[in-house]
C-alpha cells in the first residue's frame, strides 16, 4: 500500500514556516523544529530542512542527561536543502546543566548540509555523553558538507567520535582535551593539524594525533 508511510522510504519536511501536521511529508506540513521530523521517520527515511536556524526542540542524549538540540538513532539521513549556508542547527550555551549540544548522532545516521554552532556540554565531568563534542557526538555515525564552528566541550570541542567528511571544524574549545576526539576526517578543513585556524585548546598536554585519524 503506498500510503503505509512505515513500509516505504518516505521524506519529512521541516520549514520554520510550515504548519507542523504530523506525518509532516510535504513543504506545507512541514515541522517546525528538526526533532520532530526526526521522531517521525522510519529507518531509510530522509528528514529534509530548509533555510533557517533551528534553535527549539530538542530530546536528551540516550544513556544520558545532556539536551541535544537534534537526536537522531536510527539509520536515517538528515539533510538540508540549500547547505550550511543556509541552514543553521544552534545549541546552548555555557558550559553547565542547561547546556545544549547541538548534534547527537548514531546508528548509521547521515548528516548532510549544516553549520553546528553555538552548542555546549556539561561543565564537569561525568561521561562522555554529557561532556565530549559540543558540536556533534557520533557514534556510527557521519557528518558530511557541515561547517562546525563555535562550539565548546569539556573534550571534543567541535566534534567526538565517528566519521567528519567534506567539512569544515574551527573556532571551537576543548576545556581539558583536544578538539577532536575519536574521530577519522576525511578531506575537512580542521586545527589543529592538518591546517586551518581558529581551534582553541585551552589543556595542549594531550596531542591531537592520539584522538583522530585525518586522511
Amino acid at each position: 500500500d503506498p500510503l503505509d508511510l512505515n513500509r516505504y522510504p518516505t521524506v519529512r519536511y521541516v520549514s520554520l514556516t510550515g504548519a507542523h501536521v504530523p506525518p509532516f511529508i510535504s513543504w506545507g506540513t512541514a515541522a517546525h523544529d528538526i526533532q520532530s521530523a526526526i521522531d517521525a521517520a522510519a529507518v531509510g527515511d530522509t528528514v529534509r530542512v530548509t533555510n533557517g536556524v533551528y534553535s527549539t526542540g530538542g530530546a536528551v542524549t540516550p544513556g544520558a542527561s545532556l539536551m541535544n538540540r537534534i537526536v537522531v538513532t536510527n539509520a536515517i539521513t538528515v539533510t538540508s536543502v540549500n547547505g550550511p549556508e543556509g541552514t543553521t542547527i544552534l545549541g546552548q550555551g555555557p558550559l553547565g546543566n542547561n547546556a545544549v549540544r547541538c548534534a547527537y548522532v548514531a546508528n548509521g545516521a547521515i548528516l548532510s548540509g549544516f553549520t553546528l554552532s553555538h552548542g555546549f556540554t556539561r561543565a564537569s565531568w561525568d561521561t562522555a555523553r554529557n561532556c565530549a563534542g559540543g558540536g556533534a557526538y557520533l557514534d556510527e555515525a557521519l557528518v558530511v558538507n557541515c561547517t562546525i564552528t563555535g562550539n565548546s566541550a569539556l573534550e571534543g570541542g567541535g566534534t567526538y567520535g565517528s566519521r567528519v567528511s567534506s567539512s569544515v571544524v574551527l573556532g571551537n574549545e576543548a576545556m581539558i582535551g583536544p578538539n577532536f576526539v575519536g574521530g577519522e576526517y576525511t578531506g575537512s578543513y580542521t586545527w589543529p593539524d592538518p591546517g586551518g585556524v581558529g581551534n582553541t585548546v585551552i589543556d595542549i598536554t594531550q596531542p591531537w594525533w592520539t584522538y583522530a585519524t585525518v586522511s
